[in-house]
């Protein structure tokens, strides 16, 4: 018995000594998430306005363009349910924080869960989304992240490739952008992305999002429950949260469910006047193609413009933030 199972060992080594580098490699990966968790906490005391959502408000607004302090801790795919307890979770670290730029598009309000990236957020936050990450996610980062996503990783920190999934999980300081660093928690897309600028491209993108909104339809009512408690919370602080929908090619925007943005509206209008909050609609905001990454992403030069929009809107509104 002890020699079959010395043998067992024995065959067994390699794919152990396999995972043990796997891993100690994941466990030390350079991510997004925590370059931006470090970037937080390093600028925390010079933050006044911080930037939240999806890949929307990741893409399309650039921190450096704000007369106040910004920072951007929007992410992709990016729920409200982890706006709200990123943002709680380093509040003590962010002393003088006045705004708060709360990401709302077309699917904020019909989702929480990010999918796999709950585990990836957990790994850089330790956020456990509704107390859902399995046991075997938290022990194994392999399991966790998948065996196939692991030698992806390896991959794109290894080699010079960087897709749109290695943009927020790669090594920063070993794999580039279009040759673009992180700045204040942006990393914005550089150019148009042309081969996705067509009419089947804004088809499948819709359907991913109509899709979205109708699979999580009866979920709505917990997250706007759980958006008002955030509002709740950051105004017993003192902190100003201020809506924003971002703005969206107009080939695409016409394949989209054609009730939900003024149900949105309804819904949102409602949450302002009873929290009396500030809301900067661009959804119908006019960009060029050339100003666009991808239908409902800009890329950085209507990044820059757009950003410097919102900027003006919150001088007028908040006059006083800036005295």
């Amino acid at each position: 018995m002890n020699k079959f199972l010395k043998r067992v060992i024995l065959f067994c080594s390699p794919l152990l000594i396999l995972l043990l580098f796997f891993e100690i490699f994941l466990r030390n990966i350079n991510t997004l998430y925590l370059e931006k968790k470090n970037g937080l906490l390093s600028q925390g005391d010079s933050i006044q306005l911080l930037i939240l959502g999806n890949s929307h408000g990741a893409m399309d607004i650039n921190p450096d363009k704000f007369d106040m302090y910004a920072y951007n801790m929007a992410q992709v795919n990016q729920s409200l349910y982890f706006d709200k307890r990123i943002t709680l979770k380093y509040l003590d670290k962010l002393p003088n924080l006045k705004l708060v730029l709360i990401n709302l598009d077309f699917h904020s309000l019909y989702f929480s869960s990010e999918g796999y990236m709950d585990t990836w957020t957990y790994y850089a936050y330790g956020i456990n989304y509704k107390n859902e990450i399995p046991l075997l996610s938290k022990v194994s980062y392999v399991y966790g992240y998948t065996p196939k996503m692991s030698f992806e990783f390896l991959k794109r920190v290894y080699t010079t490739r960087n897709t749109p999934i290695g943009r927020h999980l790669v090594d920063i300081n070993k794999g580039q952008y279009n040759n673009t660093n992180i700045e204040k928690g942006w990393l914005p897309f550089v150019e148009t992305d042309t081969a996705n600028m067509n009419a089947n491209a804004y088809s499948e993108r819709a359907k991913s999002f109509n899709e979205t909104v109708e699979k999580n339809a009866g979920e709505k009512s917990q997250v706007i429950a759980d958006l008002e408690d955030f509002i709740i919370l950051l105004k017993s602080k003192n902190i100003t949260p201020v809506f924003i929908t971002t703005p969206c090619y107009p080939g695409f925007k016409k394949l989209l469910d054609k009730n939900i943005m003024p149900q949105n509206k309804i819904d949102i209008d409602s949450l302002c006047e009873k929290y009396n909050i500030k809301y900067f609609n661009f959804y119908d905001e006019p960009f060029n193609e050339e100003e666009y990454h991808d239908c409902d992403h800009l890329n950085k030069t209507g990044a820059n413009r757009f950003s410097k929009m919102i900027n003006d809107k919150l001088k007028i509104e908040f006059a006083g933030y800036y005295k």
